[in-house]
């Protein structure tokens, strides 16, 4: 008897088998059904379906390691002067400015010569961003008009398109590729153990979707690239790894704007070189796009020296948000808040009534999403609104409909110095005490516990991130939590005789309560402004569960967004 033959296992150009690849296809395969079922409303079911998923990138990320070459940590400062060389010589503006590292935030932009409040200190012109029309120029442009994925959803598009560039020598974009960090400190790269620290946090339920999501996009990507006749010019479809599609949505995530597209008729994903360096403080949106030198030009938040950091603010964002989306905690953020969900019982017999009030303020009796605010004024209007809705009596509620002075009465219940009654004010405090003390119960730590945790000098600089956060919400509980007791305190003290009305009759000089406020005030039918009311995402059901308010605002067509944003659906950050 002969000896039986093996099969040659040839390697590829990217150094992998046939059945190895083949392997990979199948773990995919896997992966894909392992993330289409609905994401659990349940945290500790998140943890259980989270930790399943990760076992396969795990096993995929194993097999790939030998494609990892491009997003391994390298020495970024080597790339430097060519960077800038290529930033000065496409037409940037930069020349009150230069690079510079720093200790906690990494990579920024520093002044090198005195720059005044609102002067120009940093204009990027078009030519030089990475954006969806590029993307659609590209060899994505097939793709980009068939797949329903990249053709709904710009940022995915971008992504692709930048991690393509990332393998061609001759990318236009090479410096700035170059330059960009080879990984970032968002949860998509946070380990188990790490992950595990923001339980309790409104950010683990986020972080959970979010590894989820980019699982599934890696997924279906792996498997678009090598079936779709579309896809026959990818460069990057047999060097396509989860570590890179990671890389290439964090980079997005991190960095992406919004300028106006060429035609002018839409906002068009970006990426801006050298202006995405900027770091976060607080202040206001000074970064534009001007129209006719078709290039984004960024203003001086304040009066800068020289060796000082330009600093630009990203949005109005909670330190969820920025850790989730832009990889960082931000102590001193004045938008800082947690958020709890809220909603009006079925059950309730005054549904119907409650339910129409609170529409007149375009407000849901749904369950929906209401920031606590850090500072002294833990409520917005939007919450101050719904809770008293929410804790009124019929009578209370009656004479809202009925009263012929309406809107003035309507308006009463936008100003905290003016409660509709004493037992509605103690109500309102109880409640709210109570609805937060539960929240506090989710977290597993004291705050005096995570304290301690921070000062180890052995816990990751991710850990560090995740016990910063779930540190700063807890604190956040606890002055809302205080801010409710004294007032219900103040409150029962009160005599109920120095009150308007019971029924919120309004006083005779409604203007009093009404002074300094603009014509703005009472839109039909009644709403709050955009500040007040929010930005707001789809929601758990569950009145225990802390969701994300989503981040962005609207904008002007001229103006550029908010720095950052999340790419799956719906630091300091490593510059």
């Amino acid at each position: 008897m002969g000896r039986k033959s093996k099969k040659r296992q040839v390697k590829e150009q990217d150094g992998m088998t046939k059945s190895e690849r083949k392997e990979i296809q199948n773990l995919c395969s896997q992966l894909m059904e392992l993330c289409k079922t609905p994401t659990q409303a349940n945290p500790n079911k998140q943890w259980e379906e989270h930790v399943q998923i990760r076992s396969v990138v795990e096993k995929i990320r194993t097999k790939q390691q030998g494609l990892h070459r491009l997003f391994v940590d390298e020495e970024r400062e080597e790339n430097l002067d060519a960077f800038l060389s290529w930033v000065k010589e496409h037409g940037a503006m930069c020349n009150k400015v230069k690079i510079a590292k720093y200790n906690t935030e990494g990579y920024g932009i520093e002044a090198v010569t005195d720059v005044k409040e609102d002067d120009v200190f940093l204009s990027i012109p078009r030519s030089m961003m990475l954006t969806v029309e590029t993307a659609r120029q590209s060899e994505f442009g097939k793709l980009a008009e068939t797949d329903p994925i990249l053709k709904s959803m710009p940022n995915v598009l971008l992504a692709v398109h930048v991690l393509s560039e990332m393998f061609k020598p001759d990318s236009f974009w090479r410096p700035y590729l170059d330059f960009l960090p080879r990984s970032y400190s968002v949860p998509l790269y946070f380990n188990e153990a790490e992950m595990s620290y923001l339980q309790g946090s409104q950010a683990f339920s986020e972080s959970l979707k979010q590894y989820k999501n980019i699982a599934r996009q890696y997924a279906y990507f792996n498997k678009l690239f090598h079936t779709s006749p579309d896809a026959a010019d990818v460069p990057l479809k047999n060097m396509f790894t989860y570590d890179g599609y990671r890389w290439a949505v964090s980079t997005v995530m991190t960095r992406q704007n919004q300028i106006p597209s060429t035609n002018r008729k839409y906002q068009c994903t970006s990426l801006i070189p050298l202006w995405d360096m900027c770091n976060h403080t607080n202040g206001k949106i000074r970064t534009g796009y001007d129209l006719s030198q078709n290039c984004s030009s960024s203003l001086a938040l304040r009066d800068t020296q020289p060796n000082e950091q330009m600093l630009i603010y990203y949005g109005k964002r909670t330190n969820m948000e920025f850790l989730v989306h832009n990889g960082f905690v931000y102590p001193d953020n004045e938008n800082d808040g947690v958020t709890v969900q809220l909603g009006i019982s079925k059950n309730d017999k005054l549904y119907q009534k409650k339910t129409q009030l609170l529409s007149m303020f375009t407000l849901k009796s749904s369950v929906d999403s209401y920031i606590v605010q850090a500072g002294d004024t833990p409520l917005n209007k939007q919450l101050l609104v719904f809770l008293r809705i929410f804790c009124m009596t019929e009578d209370e509620l009656d004479v809202r409909f009925k009263c012929e002075r309406k809107p003035e009465m309507l308006e009463m219940l936008l100003h905290s110095e003016v409660p509709v009654s004493k037992s509605n004010e103690i109500k309102l405090w109880t409640f709210l005490d109570t609805r937060l003390s539960l929240l506090l119960q989710i977290y597993k730590s004291t705050i005096e516990e995570d304290e301690q945790l921070l000062e180890q000098s052995t816990i990751s600089e991710f850990s560090k991130l995740a016990i910063q956060l779930r540190l700063r919400e807890k604190q956040i509980l606890h002055n809302a939590i205080n801010h409710a007791r004294k007032n219900k305190d103040i409150v029962e003290k009160l005599d109920e005789s120095t009150l308007p009305d019971p029924l919120g009759q309004p006083k005779d000089d409604p203007s009093r309560i009404a002074e300094n406020l603009d014509d703005n005030s009472l839109p039909e039918p009644l709403g709050l402004t955009k500040d007040d009311l929010g930005h707001k995402e789809e929601h758990l059901q569950d009145v225990v569960q802390k969701q994300v308010v989503a981040n962005g605002e609207e904008l002007d067509l001229e103006n550029l967004s908010l720095r950052g944003e999340a790419v799956t659906q719906s630091t300091d950050d490593v510059k």
